[in-house]
């Protein structure tokens, strides 16, 4: 399977991917839940697109769909991989790995001096899987929570 880079237009072609991934945070949080069942894709992908540069990468099943996506993007050097899913379906392909590699080429032609990533509550099995990529867990973020969460 060959990877691409969607043009910015084209970013509704993994809003389902999109939706599996946060079904799936969503599924592992325990605090912040509410997070996940009211942000919107759409939502998430203005927030993207404010930054200095984006770039969605994306892996084609064969047919008219795709098997996966990794959104990377750069705000004043600093690169972030901002969302990483395979479709349960094709895992264990190397996919994952491939639209990573892709993302922190890209990352590193933009000249990043820092390129960083967040693990959403409760998804700690995927720690091990980024460090083959040299991402170490460097300090635990906490937010309180609002009292109508």
């Amino acid at each position: 399977m060959d990877i691409i880079e969607l043009k910015r237009e084209e970013y509704r072609e993994i809003e389902g991917l999109w939706e599996g991934l946060n079904a799936h945070h969503g599924g592992l949080a325990g605090n912040f839940r509410d997070h996940f069942t009211s942000l919107t894709f759409e939502k998430r992908m203005q927030a993207i697109f404010r930054k200095d540069h984006c770039a969605i990468f994306a892996v084609g099943d064969g047919g008219d769909q795709y098997a996966g996506y990794c959104i990377a993007s750069v705000e004043k050097n600093r690169g972030e991989v901002d969302s990483l899913y395979v479709d349960p379906v094709f895992r264990n392909r190397g996919i994952a790995e491939q639209l990573m590699r892709a993302a922190l080429g890209w990352l590193d032609e933009k000249g990043c001096v820092e390129i960083f990533l967040f693990v959403a509550e409760g998804n700690d099995p995927v720690l091990e899987y980024y460090q083959r990529f040299g991402f170490y867990k460097r300090f635990d973020l906490l937010q309180r929570k609002r009292q109508s969460e």
